[in-house]
């Protein structure tokens, strides 16, 4: 958890969180391929924060309108962003 907030916090950390939307998940998202983070790590890590606002929801620590805003943003795609792909996982011999 503590790798996936590091960006949001590097870019929004003053921020409340019923102030992070769609368009700033995307940053971090953003944020993420700019260090070289590989697309399956970086789906991995949004869908982190993801659940971390879907259960502030549920404590009714936010409102649920800002999680199911965060719930529109879709993965990233093979060879569909700028994100580098992971090396595929040979067989062992």
């Amino acid at each position: 958890m503590r790798q996936a907030m590091r960006p949001l916090k590097a870019l929004y950390g003053s921020l409340s969180a019923h102030q992070l939307g769609p368009r700033k998940l995307k940053t971090v998202r953003q944020r993420m391929i700019d260090l070289g983070w590989d697309r399956n790590h970086i789906n991995k890590q949004i869908n982190r924060l993801k659940s971390m606002f879907k259960w502030a929801c549920s404590e009714e620590l936010i409102e649920p309108s800002v999680y199911h805003g965060l719930r529109s943003v879709a993965g990233l795609k093979r060879a569909r962003s700028q994100a580098r792909e992971s090396d595929r996982i040979r067989p062992v011999p």
